[in-house]
C-alpha cells in the first residue's frame, strides 16, 4: 500500500521541491579544504537547501560562500558527531562555537546511553539545554533510530516534542542503519505535525528522496548528489 501511494503521488513532487528539501553533507573526517569548496559548488549547482560540514570547516565554508555566492547558501554543522557521548558542557560549547563561526543551524547527536539506561530525565535535560543554547537558530536532534527499539523511539520523540526541537533526525549515517520510509512513518505517527522530520543515512537516489518525503520527511540529509 505504501509503495502504491508513492507511485500515485510521485508526480506531484517537482525537481525543485525535492532539491530544496536537501541538506547536502560533507562530513568525512578526511575531507580537505578543496573538498569543502567542491561540496559548496555542488550545493549551489543543485540548489540544495544547505551544506552541512564538520565544525572545523564552518568558518571556511561561510567565507567561501560569502566570497563566491554572496551568502545565498545556508551552512549547517553537526554537534558531538557521530557518537553524541560527550558531557553536556562540551556539547553546549560546540553549539556556541558553531554559531560564532557562522552556522545557520545545527544537527545534534543525543547521548544514547541515557536512553539505554532509562535515564530519560537526563536526556530531557540535555535536549532542553541544547535547544536553549541554540536560541532562535534551527536545531535538529539526531536520535540514531537503528540503535533504538520502537518503545525507545517513542519515548525519545515525545521528549523532543516537549523540548520543542525543530526537527527529529533519523540517523548520523555512521551507524548500523539509515533512513527508511517505515521509520519515518513511525516517527510521524508519534510527533504528528508538532516536529518536522529529517531523514538521513543511506539516501542515494531520487527515488529514495521521494519515498522519504511521501512517508513524512520534510528535510533530507545526504552526501550523494540526488
Amino acid at each position: 500500500m505504501f509503495e502504491n501511494s508513492i507511485n500515485e503521488k510521485k508526480e506531484h513532487i517537482s525537481l525543485k521541491d525535492y532539491r530544496t528539501a536537501v541538506d547536502f553533507s560533507a562530513l568525512s573526517p578526511l575531507l580537505t579544504r578543496n573538498d569543502i569548496e567542491k561540496a559548496i559548488n555542488i550545493t549551489y549547482k543543485n540548489r540544495y537547501k544547505s551544506l552541512c560540514v564538520l565544525p572545523s570547516y564552518v568558518a571556511l565554508a561561510r567565507q567561501i560562500i560569502k566570497d563566491k555566492f554572496e551568502n545565498v547558501l545556508c551552512v549547517g554543522t553537526v554537534i558531538n558527531f557521530p557518537l553524541g557521548a560527550s558531557v553536556l558542557a562540551t556539547k553546549l560549547d560546540e553549539i556556541k562555537r558553531a554559531f560564532a563561526d557562522g552556522a545557520d543551524y545545527i544537527d545534534c547527536v543525543i547521548n544514547l546511553a541515557f536512553v539505554k539506561n532509562g535515564e530519560y530525565a537526563m536526556l530531557k535535560k540535555e535536549i532542553s539545554r541544547m535547544v536553549r543554547c541554540a536560541r532562535k537558530h534551527e536545531i535538529k536532534v539526531i536520535i540514531e533510530t537503528s540503535a533504538l527499539t520502537r518503545d525507545e523511539i517513542e519515548k525519545v520523540c515525545k521528549i523532543c516534542v516537549k523540548c520543542k526541537v525543530d526537527y527529529i533526525m533519523t540517523s548520523t549515517g555512521f551507524g548500523a542503519g539509515g533512513a527508511c520510509p517505515e521509520i519515518v512513518q513511525v516517527i510521524k505517527s508519534i510527533v504528528s505535525d508538532k516536529i518536522k522530520i529529517k531523514a538521513s543515512g543511506g539516501v542515494a537516489t531520487k527515488e529514495d528522496v521521494w519515498n522519504l518525503i511521501r512517508a513524512g520527511a520534510e528535510r533530507i540529509g545526504t552526501s550523494r548528489e540526488v
